[in-house]
């Protein structure tokens, strides 16, 4: 399944009684106009791309990095002694 954003309809409701416009601001694909909702998202989410000091950002990043640079793994049966022996070691010490 894909999903297609083909248009943005914004009603500004103070200015629905005061603008000719009703107040409705449409952005879409392929019309007479233009493509408008190409350069509006593009504003939109350009925050959150370009940010290169966001750490939740830099975190996604690396999670979603295809292919992962990181394996991760699940203790083992044969690791249950370590943890039972280790309950205060760090996490990034684990065997």
């Amino acid at each position: 399944m894909q999903v297609q954003l083909t248009a943005i309809e914004l009603v500004d409701y103070q200015a629905r009684y005061r603008a000719g416009s009703g107040g409705i601001i449409r952005y879409a694909r392929e019309t007479c106009q233009g493509d408008t909702l190409t350069p509006y998202l593009a504003a939109q989410i350009e925050p959150y791309t370009s940010n290169a000091t966001s750490v939740t950002l830099q975190d996604l990043r690396r999670i979603w990095q295809w292919p992962p640079v990181h394996t991760l793994r699940y203790p083992t049966q044969h690791n249950k002694q370590w943890f039972a022996e280790n309950p205060t070691t760090p996490i990034r010490n684990t065997p």
